[in-house]
């Protein structure tokens, strides 16, 4: 699988600053959804590495920190994300030997999802968080 190093414009850091409330997100196309969450882990310290559109293999970030690698799912829903969404991740991350995954939705995470995910090095972010 092909990645490469996130690169974002001067304006799109100034615009996904501004980026303060749910709607917001939720007017952002899935792609633009998928770099404004690299911005935010690039905040945290993270090196940020998106993958090509098509055949991401339900990835679409890679992180990297303190020799710690882990693989991210983004998905613009409004609605929920289920376990099988988290399964996918999990063998993703398994797959590529990341030692961790995270799953970012401006949804929600099921419950049946939280307790398949309990216990595995999985970060469920949701619209809550």
């Amino acid at each position: 699988m092909q990645k490469q190093r996130l690169k974002l414009s001067r304006k799109d850091k100034e615009r996904y600053a501004k980026i303060r409330h749910l709607d917001q997100v939720q007017r952002l196309d899935p792609i633009d959804f998928e770099h404004f969450i690299g911005y935010l882990y690039e905040r945290q310290g993270y090196r940020v590495y998106t993958t090509v559109t098509s055949g991401d293999e339900a990835i679409d970030l890679y992180l990297e920190r303190n020799g710690i690698n882990a693989v991210v799912q983004c998905k613009r829903y409004g609605g929920t994300v289920g376990q099988p969404v988290i399964r996918d991740l999990y063998g993703s991350m398994i797959h590529t030997g990341s030692q961790e995954a995270m799953i970012v939705t401006s949804g929600r995470i099921s419950a049946p999802a939280e307790q398949w995910a309990a216990g595995k090095p999985i970060h469920l972010v949701d619209r809550y968080e």
